[in-house]
């Protein structure tokens, strides 16, 4: 694995965490329309 500079390892991490959020919103989204 190539070592990153820490902005750019810091910018990752929050693109990561943006795009965990939005899947999970998609999930919860999903399960609520099944349940109705």
């Amino acid at each position: 694995m190539v070592a990153m500079p820490k902005k750019k390892l810091f910018a990752f991490a929050i693109m990561m965490g943006i795009a965990c959020v939005i899947i999970g919103s998609i999930v919860i989204a999903i399960n609520l329309v099944h349940f109705l």
